[in-house]
């Protein structure tokens, strides 16, 4: 699919509104998953099939054409979060396509923390979900990672979702 460049929460709703599947998962460009991360989650699903949603762990891995110089460098190398796993990333959601209509497109416009926003509206709705505890995508690490090149819109991104969240708690009781 190509499409004139208008955001993240466009590109992941253009790909949604295309997939023909039961199940939607996702995966950022400089990211990868495990072979069998589809296999695994599926037997999740297939085990308890009210399961609308799973996820899993990601772990960090640094882009292997930077050089040892240019990692030390970077402001991330010493805070080494990227030496655990952590879960929830999108790269490790499965989600069936009717529950992605119930919570929705993701939010155009909203040029980070859209998957933060998102999943924040899916926990609202108390859906069952399951979690695969084990590593299932890995997450690249380079100069460029949206999320590490504009270090305020991310944080404002995230702050921005955790509000609407709240706004949204409060308006329901």
């Amino acid at each position: 699919l190509r499409q004139q460049n208008q955001g993240v929460s466009v590109a992941r709703n253009t790909g949604v509104e295309a997939a023909t599947g039961a199940f939607l998962a996702f995966l950022d460009a400089d990211d990868t998953v495990l072979p069998d991360r589809l296999e695994r989650q599926l037997g999740l699903f297939d085990h308890a099939p009210d399961t609308q949603f799973c996820d899993g762990f990601s772990s960090y891995f640094w882009c292997p054409q930077m050089s040892e110089h240019a990692r030390r460098s970077d402001h991330r190398w010493a805070q080494a979060f990227w030496e655990n796993q952590y879960p929830g990333h999108i790269s490790t959601w499965l989600v069936r396509r009717n529950m992605m209509a119930k919570v929705g497109p993701f939010e155009p416009g909203c040029a980070y923390s859209e998957d933060t926003d998102w999943n924040l509206r899916r926990k609202a709705l108390n859906l069952p979900e399951a979690r695969l505890d084990a590593c299932i995508s890995r997450r690249r690490l380079h100069p460029t990672n949206a999320t590490n090149h504009n270090r305020t819109g991310n944080a404002s991104g995230l702050l921005q979702a955790i509000r609407k969240n709240r706004l949204r708690h409060a308006a329901n009781g």
